[in-house]
């Protein structure tokens, strides 16, 4: 199964929801399993640097399967990631809270990643709920 626009602007638009229900501006990035981007949304006042976070997050927690706040203690020094984001210049990989894989039928298809909240675990928790 792939993840196709229209599911991925649903996603982008359920979590935008989801803060403007917590009073919090986002922006909101999905990104298929390779990392390619597929779809992007930003409220009005989200702050302009999360935009790239947000597609960051998506494209780490996309292309690794993991939750990006998981991925901390695996990139720190003695974690099992530990030179990855040295590794990686080209196409970052972000490990600040807000990103999910996103799954069908047990298969990694894509990842979500929400930035832009005034909590980092606030953005974590969105990215969870609408990734499911």
């Amino acid at each position: 199964m792939t993840l196709d626009l229209p599911r991925a602007t649903d996603l982008v638009a359920r979590a935008i929801a989801a803060g403007a229900d917590k009073g919090e501006a986002l922006c909101a990035a999905v990104t298929d399993s390779a990392g390619h981007l597929i779809a992007f949304g930003r409220s009005s006042g989200a702050p302009i640097p999360a935009i790239e976070v947000a597609i960051g997050k998506a494209y780490t927690a996309g292309t690794l399967g993991a939750p990006t706040a998981a991925l901390q203690a695996a990139v720190a020094p003695g974690g099992p990631l530990y030179g990855l984001l040295d590794a990686t210049r080209a196409r970052p990989i972000v490990v600040l809270p807000g990103g999910a894989a996103i799954h069908a039928d047990g298969v990694r298809i894509g990842g979500l990643g929400v930035g832009g909240s005034s909590d980092p675990a606030i953005d974590q928790a969105i990215a969870d709920a609408v990734a499911g």
